[in-house]
């Protein structure tokens, strides 16, 4: 076993008051475990009912509310968190592209050549085969398609079988006796991904909190929008919009399953004395309840793209900490390779993203999307601190419609600067994002020409 190497820069955070506009992180002189909660669909302003996570990770932990998912939907999200790369680099652009992730340049490989005890449980990638053992895992228990509440088929170590229990219940189960089992061996630390099916739909709650009681939702801005002229073709042709309140009621008992599995992930990491673990809270995308009149992911507006981000390392990020940066997902294989001491690697490994532990340099970030036959056609995003500007292609790489918000004065991308569709009405700052939009889809890395920034 390779030895876990030594964090050399140390960056100090003290308790400042937040919010703080830059990450500046403390580092481990020892190789911290590692812990990653990825929830399926859950939007914005879904974290408020859920107590044991605004404890666990917004008191005691880093805040970054404009995170995004550099593509919102499922399997390519998945496969930008496990590997930091956009997915015009790691290959996987839609539900469809599971055999073409590259676990060789996936966080698990390097940190399991690391010496790490490595594990993923829950949903994997969309497609996968399960008779296919994913690779540089110690430990799995793994299913592939959404929505698997109860009855699912799973590969649990190398043997394919039917979970009869529901599922996050299950998880917990698995995730405690993971920690146990890492314990045992407690020489190496540890690094696991759980991955609940919550919220996707249709959400399905654990009996215990099906009839709990949410006040019924009354929409924002985006679902009383009437007037979609300035829209893509794909959102004029839809039906009035309005809130879908029941779904998201639906969404929130999912959550409170993965709200008791995080209260029994940290009190048994506590009595094990393993406070000295870096833990994500995200998500993989967004979900859109009647924004724009649309129901469901994989469209470039903020409903979609914005996801819930928390870090937290008890001793290096100071509680209540808020950070208004931009990140993404792909920003989270980087951050867990500074961790552990191997950050090298990451530039090494050509890693989009960067990590969250030093200053956060960034002054746009790129969402992008091509499409499976669907109503929604291929686009691009690139996303500001204070705008979005979106460009969608046809099948030949032409650009049918684009639009650009200002976010400080449109925050619910009610109107399309761009919707005239007169060119000499666009913004100036729309023009240089096309610039960037373009440079942005052909990068890679963090280091170079092409660098993405």
């Amino acid at each position: 076993m390779r030895p876990i190497p030594a964090t050399t820069a140390l960056l100090l955070l003290v308790a400042v008051p937040s919010p703080s506009p830059r990450g500046a992180f403390a580092h481990s002189e020892g190789a911290p475990n590692i812990l990653i909660i990825v929830t399926d669909d859950q939007r914005l302003g879904t974290v408020t009912p859920l107590p044991e996570v605004r404890r666990r990770f917004r008191a005691e932990g880093a805040e970054f509310p404009n995170a995004i998912a550099t593509t919102p939907v499922c399997c390519p999200s998945r496969a930008s968190i496990m590997s930091g790369r956009y997915a015009h680099n790691h290959g996987v652009h839609d539900n469809h592209g599971a055999d073409a992730f590259a676990e060789d340049a996936s966080v698990q490989r390097y940190l399991h050549e690391a010496g790490y005890r490595t594990g993923i449980l829950g949903k994997f990638l969309n497609g996968w085969d399960l008779e296919r053992d994913p690779a540089y895992l110690d430990d799995w228990a793994i299913f592939t398609t959404s929505s698997n509440y109860h009855g699912s088929t799973w590969n649990v170590n190398g043997t394919v079988r039917t979970v009869p229990e529901y599922t996050t219940t299950f998880l917990r189960h698995r995730v405690v006796r993971y920690l146990e089992e890492s314990e045992a061996s407690d020489d190496a630390p540890w690094f696991l991904l759980v991955a609940p099916p919550a919220p996707h739909a249709p959400a399905e709650a654990e009996d215990r909190f099906r009839h709990v009681p949410f006040p019924a939702w009354p929409g924002n801005p985006a679902t009383r929008e009437t007037d979609r002229t300035d829209k893509p073709p794909y959102l004029q042709a839809r039906p009035p919009a309005r809130p879908f309140s029941g779904t998201r009621r639906a969404q929130l008992r999912t959550l409170l399953s993965v709200d008791l599995l995080v209260t029994t992930v940290f009190d048994r990491l506590e009595e094990l004395g393993e406070q000295d673990t870096l833990a994500f809270f995200l998500s993989d995308n967004g979900f859109l309840l009647g924004e724009h009149g649309w129901t469901g992911k994989g469209v470039p507006y903020q409903a979609s793209i914005g996801v819930p981000f928390f870090l937290r390392w008890p001793g290096h990020i100071a509680g209540g900490t808020y950070v208004d940066a931009l990140v993404g997902t792909i920003d989270v294989a980087p951050t867990v390779l500074d961790a552990a001491g191997l950050g090298a690697t990451a530039v090494e490994a050509e890693m989009d993203g960067r990590s969250l532990l030093g200053p956060i340099e960034r002054d746009a970030m790129l969402a992008e999307f091509w499409t499976a036959g669907g109503p929604v056609p291929t686009w691009a995003s690139i996303r500001t601190a204070s705008a979005q500007y979106v460009e969608y292609e046809d099948e030949a790489g032409l650009v049918t419609f684009r639009e650009y918000y200002d976010l400080d004065a449109d925050p619910w991308q009610l109107t399309n600067l761009l919707g005239d569709g007169d060119p000499s009405n666009d913004p100036p700052e729309a023009v240089g994002l096309s610039a960037r939009l373009a440079a942005l889809r052909r990068c890679g890395g963090t280091s170079g020409p092409a660098a993405c920034s």
